[in-house]
């Protein structure tokens, strides 16, 4: 809430996401994690960046810790975030499974982005509201690689649309 330290953790926040474009992750997280310290009401939305960038590690016990202490939220990263992780520590289970569910009430739209039915605008929007396709839009954007580089889990989301068809 201190409008003189905004510069700096907008510079801090363009630090963090180059090194993440560098593909130097975790010096990202690094940087993150510092973020949140310093700002712990978090009105710049690090917190959903972090989220994605450590469910991109294979050791997911920093991710783990860090959704535990976040419960309260409800929006399409973190919903999808969580079931990937139980997908991910352990496979299609009746746990993952009803943590997609979790999240595709919490948004629909981003299994159609997730699995090329629909296809990303060029540009990525300006405004977000939860359960929207701009929400669905922007965490796709952000984690479709993570979701792209986990074994079947694209396989599982197609099945699950399958099934929602059905």
């Amino acid at each position: 809430g201190m409008i003189e330290t905004r510069p700096y953790m907008r510079a801090k926040a363009g630090l963090a996401d180059c090194w993440h474009d560098k593909k130097e992750d975790d010096k990202a997280i690094e940087i993150y994690e510092e973020m949140l310290e310093l700002n712990p009401n978090d009105n710049q939305g690090i917190r959903y960046l972090l989220s994605t960038l450590l469910l991109s590690k294979n050791d997911l016990t920093r991710f783990q810790l860090f959704i535990k202490n976040s419960e309260k939220e409800d929006c399409a990263v973190w919903n999808y975030n969580n079931a990937l992780y139980y997908f991910k520590k352990f496979g299609q289970t009746v746990k993952s499974d009803k943590e997609l569910l979790k999240a595709y009430k919490s948004n629909e739209y981003v299994i159609d982005y997730m699995l090329g039915i629909k296809r990303l605008p060029d540009e990525l929007p300006q405004y977000i509201g939860r359960g929207d396709e701009n929400e669905a839009i922007s965490y796709v954007n952000g984690a479709w690689l993570i979701w792209d580089k986990t074994d079947e889990a694209l396989d599982w989301l197609y099945e699950f649309k399958q099934k929602r068809q059905a």
